[in-house]
C-alpha cells in the first residue's frame, strides 16, 4: 500500500473525505455537521457576515447562484 499513502481500507463516509485533506484545510466546518477534526481552525462558514447580506438584498439568496473565486474552501459560499 506505500504506493498509495492516502489508501484507505475505511467505509466511504463524508468525514473520511475530509480526513484525506488532513492538514490542509483552513476552514473549520460548522460544529453541528459533526465533521471538524480535520478541518482548520478558520469560521468561515458561520460568519455572520453572510447572513447579515442575506437580510439586506432584495430576496435573499433565494433563486440566485454563485461563483466562488476565493481562496479557501467555499466557507463564504
Amino acid at each position: 500500500m506505500s504506493d498509495f499513502p492516502n489508501f484507505f481500507l475505511q467505509a466511504p463516509t463524508a468525514q473520511n473525505a475530509l480526513d484525506l485533506f488532513k492538514g490542509e484545510w483552513s476552514t473549520r466546518l460548522p460544529d453541528a455537521t459533526g465533521l471538524v477534526a480535520s478541518t482548520g481552525p478558520v469560521r468561515a462558514c458561520e460568519d455572520y457576515r453572510v447572513h447579515w447580506f442575506e437580510k439586506h438584498i432584495p430576496g435573499g439568496y433565494a433563486g440566485k447562484r454563485v461563483l466562488e473565486l476565493g481562496p479557501l474552501e467555499a466557507g463564504h459560499s
